[in-house]
C-alpha cells in the first residue's frame, strides 16, 4: 500500500498542474488581443528617398569615412572634423557620389564606399619582378601582383646571383618608388 500512496500523490499533483495550465492559456487567450503588424505602405514619391534628399551633414556632425581597398582587402577608417567637403551636402548627394550614408549615434554619420585599386600605402609601392625573360616595375606589394608599369631592358640571366635567385623566388618589394630608382641605380653599377 505504501507505493500506491506517492505514485496517486504524483498523478494528482500532475493533473493539478495541467488544470491550471489549461485554465490559464484559456484565460490568457480570452483577455489578450492578438497583435498585428502592418507591413509599410510603399509610398509614390517613396518616403526614404526624400529623407535622404532632405537630410544633410550640419558643420558639428561628425563624419567617420570608410574605404574598402578591393585590390589588396584593406579597410581604412578616419574621422572627419569640420570637414568642409561634406558640410552641407545632402545623403543624396553622397549616394549619387558613390558613397553609402548611414547614421549612427547621435550626430554622427558614417559614410563608406569601395574603391577598386590599392590603399595609398599600397598603391605607393612597388617591386620588382620576372617579366618574361627581363625583369619588370610592377606598382603594388609583391603578393598582390599588380600592375606592369615597365619592362626594363636587364635580362634575368644577368642579374648578380644573388639578384636573380631573389627575383625567381618573387622579387624585390620597396615602399616607394624613390626606393626603387636607388636600388635601380645601385643595379646598373654591379652589371
Amino acid at each position: 500500500m505504501s507505493v500506491k500512496k506517492p505514485l496517486i500523490t504524483g498523478v494528482v499533483l500532475l493533473g493539478i498542474f495541467c488544470g491550471v495550465f489549461l485554465i490559464s492559456f484559456v484565460i490568457m487567450s480570452l483577455v489578450m488581443e492578438p497583435q498585428t503588424v502592418e507591413a509599410p505602405v510603399q509610398t509614390p514619391n517613396n518616403s526614404v528617398a526624400v529623407m535622404a534628399e532632405t537630410k544633410t551633414i550640419g558643420g558639428h556632425t561628425i563624419v567617420k569615412e570608410q574605404i574598402y581597398y578591393r585590390k589588396c582587402h584593406h579597410l581604412e577608417t578616419r574621422e572627419l572634423k569640420d570637414d568642409v567637403d561634406f558640410v552641407g551636402k545632402t545623403y543624396a548627394e553622397l549616394e549619387r557620389l558613390g558613397w553609402q550614408v548611414y547614421e549612427a549615434d547621435k550626430g554622427t554619420v558614417i559614410i563608406s564606399k569601395d574603391v577598386e585599386g590599392f590603399c595609398p600605402a599600397d598603391d605607393a609601392k612597388r617591386h620588382i619582378a620576372k617579366c618574361g625573360e627581363y625583369l619588370g616595375v610592377y606598382k603594388g606589394p609583391i603578393t598582390m601582383g599588380g600592375e606592369l608599369l615597365t619592362e626594363l631592358p636587364i635580362s634575368v640571366s644577368q642579374l648578380p646571383q644573388d639578384w636573380q635567385t631573389r627575383v625567381l623566388e618573387g622579387g624585390y618589394q620597396f615602399p616607394t618608388e624613390e626606393e626603387l630608382m636607388d636600388a635601380l641605380e645601385n643595379l646598373d653599377e654591379l652589371l
